[in-house]
């Protein structure tokens, strides 16, 4: 479903990677060894990205596609810090959860907004997200439903790669399950994720492999037995020792 290959930026360097579809991958190492990089790479044409990416045997441009041309082509991203980077606090969950899908609901020119409330009632239902008011302002939701908000709103785009920074992060038990079960149903219905954080019990809950990176480098792969709290955090640590000293080698 996806293929990266040489990816290099910011502190990234020469990366490589495949998704297949139905899985979650994980990102991690310790904070600042350059997985939570990744995504953004993958997004943002500002970030002076080299390397290739290939969406379901579609070659996307790293360096001219916009945010919105990948996501038309299958590619959405939920990013680390939701109320700056992927919600308006001050409109309505039904402004925010129609906006990139937007031109759907207008008909001879005519923007329907009972057909938009009917659709952000169902993407409420979809992740969890209560109450199903979808003209309460996002603002008076707690943390872990904006989070829902902001996953449920590029689910509804029906992407065919979804890009995680952090999705636990600041958000409540009874939330974090919530998110985790909406991923496992995607990954079920034939989407794959990406999903890049220092949350290492998340990670061996909800992945099927992991990649461990050191100072900016993929440094280790891990499946099987070795998903495990212990195994992730032993790999990133080692990981981080491993790559520092063959820097000054």
């Amino acid at each position: 479903m996806l293929s990266v290959a040489n990816l290099s930026g910011g502190s990234v360097h020469d990366v490589s990677f495949t998704l297949k579809q139905g899985e979650i991958l994980g990102l991690t190492g310790i904070g600042g060894s350059g997985f939570e990089d990744v995504p953004y790479l993958l997004v943002d044409k500002e970030r002076h990205t080299t390397g290739t990416c290939v969406i379901d045997g579609e070659e996307i441009s790293l360096h001219t596609l916009s945010v919105a041309g990948r996501v038309k082509r299958g590619m959405a991203l939920v990013p680390a810090d939701r109320t700056k980077e992927a919600l308006s606090t001050d409109l309505t969950v039904r402004e925010n959860s129609v906006l990139p899908r937007l031109d759907t609901f207008f008909s001879k020119g005519v923007l329907h907004r009972s057909r938009e409330d009917l659709d952000t009632r169902q993407v409420m239902r979809s992740v969890g997200v209560v109450p199903h008011e979808p003209e309460m302002l996002v603002g008076e939701f707690s943390g872990g439903n904006q989070q829902k908000i902001v996953l449920g709103k590029w689910l509804a785009t029906s992407p065919k790669v979804l890009l995680l920074h952090e999705p636990t992060q600041g958000v409540d038990v009874g939330a974090r399950s919530e998110i985790f079960k909406a991923l496992a149903a995607f990954a079920e219905s034939g989407g794959a994720a990406v999903v890049a954080s220092v949350e290492y019990e998340d990670l061996a809950n909800i992945c099927n492999r992991i990649i461990v990176f050191g100072h900016g480098r993929a440094y280790q792969e891990l499946t099987g037995a070795a998903l495990s709290v212990e195994g992730v955090t032993a790999a990133s640590y080692g990981a981080d020792i491993a790559t520092s000293l063959a820097g000054k080698t």
